[in-house]
């Protein structure tokens, strides 16, 4: 497992990361712009910087490790080097298929996904081919002991009320490039839901992901 620890963004227990995760209880609507209505914004009052790196977050939903494209979607902000914000949307998920092989002993299911297009007059509409590209790989696995670390506190707090853990994963470009493990994964025990045939430990339900790690633009 190669970690990436190139951008450290801070911890879940005093960040935005904590409100969004607070919100795993409520219905949560997949930020495809098909259905939401959601436009990438770009911070009209951000200095003029050059971007540095992008993070991604979202929510995957599955049944018996099939992830649903039309329930799953991704966040991406593309930040500068000082971390300001200089684009940030949703896109959702065109295609997926669950593959049997896992390139890491850490994850438990493991998809490739083909990314939508940006929604119309988007800032993401002109960047998301060379951030993600057409197609990427993600998954989940247990907790990580590398997250876990980084969140000892935040961990703690979560652990304690009624949410599983795990980690996610992701690679870009083709299957030869390295599987990164970039942020926290929470489904809440009303989503749970344990294939007892599918050999998952992962329930099934709605997961929600924050990166922890950002990716370099």
């Amino acid at each position: 497992m190669r970690l990436m620890t190139l951008l450290l963004l801070g911890m879940f227990g005093c960040s935005e990361e904590r409100a969004a995760l607070k919100g795993l209880d409520a219905e949560d609507t997949p930020s495809n712009a098909s259905d939401t209505g959601e436009v990438g914004r770009l911070d009209e009052d951000a200095p003029a910087e050059e971007a540095s790196h992008w993070t991604l977050s979202g929510s995957l939903t599955h049944t018996s490790g099939v992830l649903s494209s039309e329930l799953s979607s991704l966040d991406i902000e593309i930040r500068s080097e000082s971390d300001a914000v200089l684009c940030s949307g949703g896109v959702g998920i065109s295609a997926s298929e669950r593959l049997t092989e896992l390139p890491d002993t850490d994850l438990q299911v493991w998809w490739e996904i083909r990314v939508a297009s940006a929604p119309e007059g988007s800032c993401l509409a002109g960047e998301l081919e060379g951030v993600i590209g057409g197609t990427m790989w993600i998954g989940l696995g247990p907790l990580h002991s590398e997250i876990e670390a980084v969140m000892s506190d935040s961990v703690q707090e979560l652990e304690s009320g009624d949410y599983t853990l795990g980690s996610v994963f992701a690679a870009f470009g083709d299957e030869s490039q390295p599987v990164w493990v970039f942020g926290l994964a929470v489904a809440s025990a009303s989503e749970q839901d344990v294939g007892e045939t599918t050999g998952l430990i992962l329930p099934d339900g709605q997961w929600k992901f924050e990166g922890i790690y950002a990716f370099p633009y």
